[in-house]
């Protein structure tokens, strides 16, 4: 689950330990500026943005480079599905029945530098996982932003109920929208559905079939009938 700058993770699985574990990419060129571990945290400066990663139980660092084998870290007969990615990439790989993980953002001008960051998370931040071998694992996890995040493993045909909170309030997912961004629009049961970008917008209406398209960036032309900078009529 999500909240704000901040996203929480748990699973729970049927034993195998030959196939269950959380596999975390970090490419090793573009995005990623720096990288560095400090206390359990993965910590990244990619120019405008912080993130840090982090899981419950420890993991281990494999290298993929374009030239070795699809599923060199996967040891199956099938290729790793990131077998058509065209750079190199390490990979934190930790392998458990039940796990979870953590993940803080935070925009690069909202801290001194990494350093401060990296300070900001081992000082604020808290996770327990006490009760990660109950047998729905959960993880709670006081965030960088000063909330707790709570999250029990559940069936995903189920819906989250009490297990999603955040300062011990269930988040009522009833209320979101099925779409909610700049770039995205959409109620829950709603039967349009916009998009935008630019300036420009393209509206779905599924109630009528119909699709109707908007540019934002278009000035209308003047009223011949008002005078410029005015309201009253042409004399």
């Amino acid at each position: 689950m999500q909240d704000g700058p901040t996203a929480v993770g748990v699973y729970e699985s049927s034993g195998d330990q030959t196939s269950n574990y959380i596999n975390a990419l970090f490419p090793t060129n573009g995005s990623i500026r720096e990288r560095r571990e400090v206390d359990g945290w993965t910590i990244a400066d990619t120019g405008p943005m912080y993130f840090a990663y982090k899981l419950a139980k420890p993991g281990t660092w494999y290298h993929q480079t374009p030239n070795d084998p699809a599923n060199k870290v996967k040891k199956t007969a099938q290729n790793h599905p990131t077998a058509g990615l065209s750079y190199s990439y390490d990979i934190l790989r930790s392998q458990a029945d039940s796990n979870g993980w953590v993940l803080e953002s935070a925009d690069a001008s909202t801290y001194a530098g990494l350093d401060a960051f990296a300070s900001a998370l081992t000082s604020t931040t808290r996770m327990d996982v006490s009760h990660l071998e109950d047998a729905n694992p959960r993880l709670v996890y006081h965030s960088l932003s000063g909330d707790d995040l709570d999250i029990t493993f559940d069936s995903a045909s189920e819906a989250p109920g009490a297990t999603h909170l955040v300062n011990g309030t269930p988040i009522d997912y009833g209320e979101y929208k099925l779409f909610d961004t700049p770039w995205l629009q959409q109620d829950k049961l709603g039967s349009t559905f916009t998009a935008s970008v630019d300036g420009e917008s393209v509206v779905y209406d599924f109630d009528h079939w119909t699709v109707t398209a908007e540019d934002h960036n278009q000035r209308k032309a003047p009223d011949p009938t008002t005078r410029a900078g005015g309201t009253g009529p042409v004399t």
